[in-house]
């Protein structure tokens, strides 16, 4: 740990790379004194989440770790930075017919945006830190939401559609549509203030981004819309192996969870890439924690029929 605060003088900078910096993320004394290589907690998103001053949490932090001589220490300080990081999901938004966004924010806020939708029961924590600090290191500001009955985001009490139902592309009453969720993010972007960005979604986060540029098109700066489709019925359909998985019970325990969320990635992505079934791990063991450790079939369930 000494070693590590040697190389991070305790200034503004080094705070920044504390939180939302990928020097700490690769740091091997890093993650052992803080017990984490994720550091995806959004520097501009923390200090407006907690009102932090040049006084207040910020100054504290920064002396304990500057008394750190030990790894008890670090681990009194692990258990801060883990206060702060559960504090993030303060950042919700309340739209107007009661539904809650949970959302994160990189980078100046006063630069051109970017908003990047996650896929079907993907949370905003599915986006790796790294990729969102190149679009900050390149100038924007990034915003991660969470999608409606997914991570900290509010969940819809209607009944999801059934195998069979989501087979037929049948909606029960009360279901909401691709529509709906795209309006959500119109909504969180006016709460920030927001009335021009560049739309990045991925699979069913770019049939989100999609319906956006469609039915907001002077909000739309440029659209990614990434291994995505239409949402037509003949258009882009998954894989039978991939629609057996998603058939699947959903997993009761995390160890199921991490397991089931490695399966369908192993389908979907590329497993030959170095280190990605640790990366593809730790996402599943943060959704599991950030859904209250538990599965979210129902939600997940809603947004197929959605």
């Amino acid at each position: 740990c000494s070693t590590w605060k040697s190389n991070y003088s305790w200034d503004w900078g080094s705070w920044s790379y504390v939180f939302s910096g990928t020097s700490c993320k690769t740091s091997a004394t890093f993650n052992s004194c803080f017990g984490t290589s994720d550091s995806s907690y959004g520097n501009y998103t923390l200090l407006q989440c907690l009102g932090f001053t040049e006084t207040s949490g910020k100054k504290a932090l920064m002396r304990e770790a500057a008394a750190a001589q030990s790894y008890e220490d670090a681990a009194r300080l692990r258990d801060r930075v883990g206060a702060l990081r559960r504090a993030l999901e303060r950042n919700v938004v309340v739209l107007p017919d009661g539904t809650r966004i949970c959302y994160r924010s990189y980078g100046d806020p006063t630069a051109p945006a970017i908003l990047l939708i996650a896929g079907l029961g993907l949370q905003l924590t599915s986006w790796p830190q790294q990729f969102i600090q190149t679009l900050v290191n390149a100038g924007h500001q990034v915003i991660t939401p969470d999608n409606r009955d997914v991570g900290r985001s509010s969940r819809v009490e209607a009944r999801p559609p059934s195998k069979l139902e989501q087979l037929l592309g049948q909606a029960p009453a009360g279901a909401y549509g691709l529509e709906d969720m795209a309006d959500d993010m119109k909504q969180l972007l006016d709460h920030l203030g927001l009335n021009r960005v560049h739309l990045v979604g991925m699979s069913m986060g770019g049939m989100i981004a999609q319906a956006i540029a469609a039915r907001h098109p002077a909000l739309t700066l440029s659209l990614t819309s990434i291994f995505s489709s239409t949402g037509a019925r003949h258009v882009g359909r998954p894989d039978l192996s991939v629609m057996f998985m998603m058939a699947r019970s959903s997993p009761k325990t995390l160890d199921e969870a991490v397991a089931r969320h490695a399966g369908m990635m192993r389908l979907i992505g590329n497993p030959n890439v170095p280190g990605i079934e640790s990366e593809w791990a730790a996402q599943a063991r943060v959704s599991w924690s950030r859904n209250g450790y538990r599965a979210n079939a129902g939600g997940i369930g809603r947004q197929i029929g959605a």
